[in-house]
């Protein structure tokens, strides 16, 4: 029974323990080229409703950006807020970079833009001739532009008692994530939002942010549909926060009785608690 005991206190442990975070300075790789990965630290989605109030914080507006062709050339310590940054440009976000004169847009119908002859660029046709279509999923490693976006905000002190979101709209194709030095997550689904809690990365007064953004990801491949092939944080970006215990989802459901007649109105509702910081909770 004893050894029962332990192993079972073992195994405990051993669920508790976090999972590893690989560094995405030293192996982006594990996310951008990885099938296994689509994110990592990222909210599960949910229906939408964000209103406008004090407690959300745009950050969309001029944002330093440095753009590069190759991961190998990209800036791996950018993301520290003591490092220096101002020598680059700036860009509007939301934007494409793109259309704000950084790399090429591409318009292709079916073809994947990065990894076929008929693409307009196709600057890493090695890759193609060695991988492409016998790997499906692989991405190009060279000629594959990166964006690294930094910028400042300020956080007031009653939002550290209280969780706060950071939501970005849309980044496409795959996008880092660091508050004030720290990895905080990575997502793609590129049309669609990404969530992240920063409550512990934050501290009052001013804080950065950073993201690193790959033009193609193996997510790319489940993204080849008839439109133009551009990149960059597509969509708004603030931050808002919420009490500790908060409504995180909803789904409302309307049907008709079996007769036609009457309406059946169904709300579901899933509620966010810290019961460590109410003692009246399991009364």
């Amino acid at each position: 029974m004893k050894s029962l005991l332990c192993t079972l206190a073992v195994c405990l442990a051993a669920n508790l323990l976090p999972a590893q975070t690989i560094d995405p300075v030293t192996n982006p790789w594990h996310y951008v080229d990885n099938i296994a990965v689509t994110s990592f630290n990222r909210l599960p989605a949910r229906a939408s409703f964000n209103p406008e109030s004090a407690n959300r914080l745009s950050l969309d507006g001029q944002w330093r950006f440095k753009w590069v062709r190759s991961p190998q050339e990209r800036p791996t310590d950018f993301m520290k807020p003591e490092a220096d940054v101002s020598s680059w440009d700036w860009i509007p976000v939301p934007s494409n970079w793109e259309v704000q004169g950084y790399g090429v847009p591409i318009y292709v119908n079916h073809q994947y833009e990065f990894a076929d002859y008929k693409a307009p660029v196709s600057k890493d046709i090695s890759f193609v001739e060695r991988i492409y279509p016998a790997h499906p999923g692989k991405v190009p490693h060279d000629y594959n532009p990166v964006g690294s976006y930094r910028r400042d905000f300020q956080v007031q002190s009653d939002w550290l008692t209280r969780e706060v979101i950071l939501h970005i709209g849309a980044m496409k194709a795959g996008g880092f994530v660091w508050i004030n030095g720290q990895f905080v997550g990575y997502s793609q689904d590129s049309k669609l939002p990404a969530e992240f809690n920063v409550t512990p990365y934050l501290r009052e007064g001013q804080n950065s942010i950073a993201l690193q953004i790959f033009r193609w990801t193996d997510g790319s491949f489940l993204e080849c549909q008839d439109f133009w092939r551009i990149s960059g944080i597509e969509r708004s970006i603030f931050l808002y926060s919420q009490p500790k215990t908060r409504i995180v989802d909803f789904e409302v459901v309307s049907l008709l009785d079996g007769a036609y007649v009457d309406g059946i109105l169904k709300v579901e509702v899933r509620v966010d608690a810290d019961i460590w910081d109410q003692p009246d909770a399991t009364d």
